[in-house]
């Protein structure tokens, strides 16, 4: 039962999305085109709402979530090893590195 659902559900894979998350930290590109956008965030949101965010624009690679204002900014570039990751001294962000696989 599990083979078959196992061969029935692999087909609709494209790719596996690895995720880094850097707490306490603040993300400056290299490149200042890189930017993409602010997203101001629900009340309630929470860093998987940045993620989502992040997952779900085609050209983001990097995203920074700030905690108390609720907000994210979304990057065009990779974490490393073009942008420069820092402690965060007077913010709760954190930086969401993406790195996604070859698809299958």
């Amino acid at each position: 039962m599990y083979f078959l659902l196992i061969t029935l559900l692999l087909p609709m894979i494209k790719a596996i999305v690895i995720v880094k998350i850097h707490q306490s930290t603040i993300y400056e590109p290299e490149n200042p085109y890189a930017f993409l956008r602010n997203i101001s965030l629900l009340k309630d949101a929470s860093i998987q709402s940045c993620h989502s965010q992040c997952f779900h624009e085609s050209n983001c690679r990097t995203a920074v979530y700030f905690n108390d204002k609720k907000s994210c900014s979304l990057f065009a570039e990779w974490c490393k090893p073009n942008g420069i990751i820092q402690t965060s001294r007077n913010n709760r962000a954190s930086v969401i590195c993406y790195r996604a696989s070859q698809s299958f």
